[in-house]
């Protein structure tokens, strides 16, 4: 059995799973993000970004796994965030709790693992704390979101394992800043997928999980109790 250690500062809640000898939390100034990639350390100098790191790695600075996001989000139509609300308010003592605070969206960028770390659950862990601590700390975010490629089978397997939600599926071309690769000739289909934690004494039933993209999550609580491929509120047991 996995033995859990949470050692809780603001947002930098740390979590060892010792089976994998693998620390989960804020990423911080200084760490060593060259197994994921320069990009990542450029962005989470500047935005909120949580981090799988080795606990062998000198200063258990060595970042293995990294999910991106800004909060709140910044490119949101209006369409989107009706739809990420109408789960996220799915039942009327929901809607009571949320009408109560500002609704805050955050939107989750990239979420990645270092080849070498790969095939361990450290993905599934790491959004697991990262929604924990959203919940915990940011009482005003109600959901997150990202989108992936209907192409992209391992990451809509992870966020389906994740507990995420689709919530509608859309058609893009592929020619100009859209893609990288000119020589696609079928339309990328980004699925967006909705994770709805709970606000204050609530949870909300999502659902599944697994590698990079971008999607839609709920954060707003505690405990979090999950079904798949359904939405439904429940109330949660106070802790």
């Amino acid at each position: 059995m996995r033995s859990l250690l949470y050692v809780s500062v603001l947002f930098s809640l740390t979590v060892r799973l010792h089976a994998q000898n693998v620390i989960y939390r804020r990423y911080y100034h200084g760490d060593d993000m060259s197994l994921i990639g320069g990009q990542a350390k450029g962005f989470c100098e500047d935005n909120f970004c949580s981090v799988a790191v080795d606990a062998a790695s000198p200063g258990q600075k060595s970042v293995v796994g990294v999910v991106q996001m800004v909060i709140p989000a910044k490119h949101l139509g209006p369409k989107d965030r009706k739809a990420i609300l109408a789960h996220v308010s799915g039942s009327s003592n929901t809607r009571q709790l949320l009408s109560s605070v500002k609704k805050i969206i955050g939107h989750i960028y990239f979420v990645k693992v270092a080849d070498n770390w790969q095939r361990m659950g450290i993905a599934k862990n790491l959004l697991a704390e990262t929604f924990r601590e959203i919940g915990r700390t940011e009482p005003r975010v109600v959901a997150m979101f990202l989108h992936v490629s209907s192409s992209n089978q391992g990451a809509i397997a992870l966020y389906e394992k994740s507990k995420f939600i689709k919530i509608r599926s859309e058609s893009y071309g592929t020619s100009g800043a859209l893609t990288r690769k000119s020589s696609l000739s079928s339309p990328v289909r980004p699925l967006t997928y909705s994770f709805p934690l709970c606000s204050l004494r609530f949870h909300l039933d999502l659902f599944p999980s697994r590698a990079d993209a971008r999607f839609t999550v709920d954060s707003n609580s505690l405990n979090l109790f999950f079904s798949n491929f359904w939405v439904r509120s429940l109330q949660a047991d106070l802790l």
